[in-house]
């Protein structure tokens, strides 16, 4: 049963995201798609991270959004189970003036991250913020100079974002995933995004909230089969 708002929670610490981390037109049912992306706190204990990884193959995950991801015996398994990690600073719904503050003081964690790339084939795009003020031209040449950096390493950037036709800082991007979560139509927002800016875009998470779990009935918003509906419907599309 899906609890999250944006998840369904497993067995293990992973969280499984309904939608591919880059949006896909998938021409199979909903019933015959595969898992594509993952949001994933890694565990402490490497074996605990490593049972993860295996699970994540076997179920068809690809992507995996996470966070500052170094150990590299965890990187060579990703390596040779054909994951992708999708990297992220950790810099968390942050106005402007402190993104711009954070991401200047960022250059050894990007640097980290790089190195990694150069040996491990699972280390890829850099997430520089999550769901940060990029509707403010203040962040955006600390987010452009950051990016310009990975990209010279052959790398790719991007960030997520709640801003679509305000945003000011995506041209720098390899591309933006924008947030569809509680959202009645997130694919409209992708139509969004495209009829405002040229940079690719994708979904960082999707869903509605279980507000009440003794309500009933799928017509209901916030009841356990309203959601379940909601991804159906969602899925089919």
């Amino acid at each position: 049963m899906i609890r999250a708002p944006e998840v369904i929670r497993t067995s293990t610490s992973f969280h499984i995201v309904i939608l591919a981390i880059l949006a896909a037109a998938w021409p199979r049912p909903a019933q015959a798609q595969v898992v594509k992306g993952v949001v994933w706190d890694t565990p402490s204990n490497y074996r605990e991270a490593a049972q993860d990884l295996v699970e994540m193959h076997a179920v068809g995950v690809e992507a995996v959004r996470t966070g500052l991801i170094l150990d590299e015996r965890i990187l060579s398994i990703a390596d040779s189970l054909g994951l992708i990690f999708y990297r992220e600073l950790p810099f968390v719904r942050l106005a402007s003036r402190a993104l711009s503050d954070s991401l200047s003081q960022a250059d050894s964690l990007v640097s980290l991250l790089l190195e990694g790339r150069l040996r491990h084939s699972s280390a890829g795009p850099i997430g520089l913020a999550q769901f940060s003020n990029t509707a403010s031209e203040r962040a955006c040449a600390a987010l452009s100079r950051l990016a310009a950096r990975i990209q010279e390493a052959g790398g790719q950037a991007y960030y997520s974002s709640h801003f679509i036709e305000d945003d000011l800082c995506s041209s720098s991007m390899d591309f933006v995933l924008i947030d569809g979560l509680d959202e009645p139509d997130p694919l409209a927002l992708l139509s969004r995004w495209d009829a405002a800016h040229s940079t690719p875009t994708g979904l960082a998470r999707v869903g509605v909230f279980v507000t009440d779990e003794g309500a009933r009935g799928w017509e209901r918003r916030g009841s356990v089969k309203f959601q379940a509906r909601f991804f159906e419907d969602l899925l089919g599309e």
